[in-house]
């Protein structure tokens, strides 16, 4: 195993993988979870997404600030394309042109 400080997200996510404390730092997130089994499951098979998604967790925060209502992570599963993700929804007390230009910065960086 590598020494903590050299561990990625996705290494201890899989460190992790049965322990109820790598459960609770996602979890612990403050983030609203829409069929968080789904989300779990998802993430357990796609576990290199775990360090994006931290990462996009912490971009938001930055970028939007106190401006966040709430964030929802949600799964998507579209059977027609054979097609599985997550999903990200950003609400905000800005007007929709403001979280537009906010949103765009987020994708620029």
């Amino acid at each position: 195993m590598k020494p903590k400080y050299m561990r990625t997200i996705s290494d201890e996510y899989k460190h992790h993988k049965t322990n109820a404390e790598f459960k609770n730092k996602i979890e612990n997130l403050n983030v609203k979870y829409r069929d968080y089994e789904k989300i779990e499951k998802f993430l357990l098979t796609h576990d290199y997404i775990i360090e994006y998604l931290f990462k996009a967790y912490n971009q938001i925060k930055r970028i939007f600030k106190e401006n966040i209502i709430e964030i929802i992570l949600e799964y998507y599963r579209d059977s027609e394309e054979d097609y599985e993700g997550l999903f990200v929804n950003i609400k905000t007390n800005l007007s929709p042109e403001s979280s537009l230009e906010l949103l765009e910065k987020f994708d620029e960086e």
